[in-house]
C-alpha cells in the first residue's frame, strides 16, 4: 500500500509518497500553478503520480485554526478534497495538522523531512504501537546527511546527521557534496575558482545542484517579499564566476572593484549591532 501526501497551498502542492512497506516517505515534487484556482493541469499531474506509483490512499494537510475554527485555508483544503475525490476515485483523508506531536515533529524537522512527507509516515503509523519494529529482511540503516541525502562528511555534517533506511543494495555510496571545507569565494560562496581573487579558508553549504538529466526546462520560482515571483533556472555551479571565461572580460578588473564594494558593505553590515 502506498500513501500520496498532499500539502495544498495558494501556489503549489507539494508532493509525497510512502514507500511499499510503508518505512518511509519520500518527496517527490512540487507542483507550480500561475493562478490559485487554476488546477487543471496539477490535477492532472497528481493523477500522473498516483499511477506511477500505484497510489490507493490520498492524505491531505487540513490547516484548522489552533482554537478549532475552519479558515479560508482550510475551506480551500476541502473543496481540493472534493476534486481529488472526483478526478481519481481515491479515498482522501484529511489531516488535522494542530494533532501531531511536537517530539515527532521536531524528530522529523531535525531530520530534513518535509511537511508532505511527514503527513505520509504518520498516516501509515497512525494505528501501529509506539514500539520498535523488526527491520524486513534486506532492508539496512545507513546514517545520512539530511541536506543531501548523501553519506554524510565527519566534522562537516555533525548536525544534519540521521539514520534512514533503505533497500539493501539502494543505499548512497557518495559523500556529501552540500557541507564544503576548503577555499572558498568570499563573493558568491562557492568554492573559489584557481585564479578567484576572493578566496579564504573556511566552511560552506553549498546550493544543491540539480542533476543534468532534470534541468532541461526546470525552474526555480522565489517568491519575493512584495509579493511578486521570481523565476531562475536551477544552480549548476561548483565553483565561483571567477574562471577563464571571466578574466576575458575586457572589463574585469571594474567588475572586481565593484564586487569588492559588495562585500566589504556585508562585512560592515554584519558588524553592526542589532537594534
Amino acid at each position: 500500500m502506498r500513501v500520496l501526501g498532499l500539502d495544498y497551498g495558494s501556489k503549489t502542492v507539494g508532493v509525497a509518497v510512502s514507500d511499499p512497506l510503508g518505512l518511509t516517505a519520500q518527496g517527490v515534487e512540487t507542483v507550480w500553478r500561475k493562478q490559485e484556482n487554476k488546477l487543471r493541469r496539477t490535477l492532472a499531474r497528481i493523477e500522473e503520480i498516483i499511477s506511477e506509483y500505484q497510489v490507493t490512499e490520498i492524505v491531505l494537510g487540513y490547516p484548522k485554526n489552533m482554537n478549532n475554527t475552519v479558515g479560508e485555508r482550510a475551506e480551500k483544503s476541502l473543496e481540493f478534497k472534493e476534486m481529488l475525490e472526483k478526478r481519481t476515485g481515491l479515498p482522501v483523508v484529511m489531516w488535522d495538522e494542530r494533532l501531531t506531536t511536537v517530539a515527532a515533529d521536531k524528530t522529523m524537522m531535525e531530520a530534513g523531512i518535509r511537511r508532505e512527507n511527514r503527513k505520509v509516515m504518520k498516516r501509515v503509523h497512525e494505528d501501529l504501537p509506539n514500539t520498535q519494529f523488526p527491520v524486513p529482511s534486506g532492508i539496512i540503516q545507513v546514517q545520512v546527511c539530511s541536506q543531501s541525502g548523501k553519506l554524510p562528511i565527519p566534522g562537516l555534517c555533525d548536525g544534519s546527521v540521521y539514520t534512514e533506511y533503505f533497500a539493501e543494495g539502494t543505499e548512497p555510496t557518495e559523500s556529501c557534496d552540500v557541507h564544503y571545507q576548503g577555499e572558498i569565494c568570499a563573493y558568491d560562496g562557492l568554492p573559489a575558482s584557481p585564479d578567484c581573487p576572493f578566496k579564504y579558508t573556511g566552511v560552506a553549504t553549498m546550493p544543491l545542484v540539480e542533476d543534468p538529466a532534470l534541468q532541461q526546462g526546470s525552474t526555480v520560482i522565489i517568491n519575493n517579499p512584495d509579493g511578486t515571483q521570481t523565476v531562475s533556472t536551477p544552480n549548476t555551479r561548483s565553483q565561483c564566476e571567477h574562471d577563464a571565461t571571466f578574466f576575458a572580460n575586457p572589463d574585469y578588473e571594474s567588475v572586481i572593484n565593484q564586487q569588492q564594494a559588495e562585500i566589504n558593505a556585508r562585512n560592515a553590515a554584519a558588524q553592526q549591532p542589532a537594534e
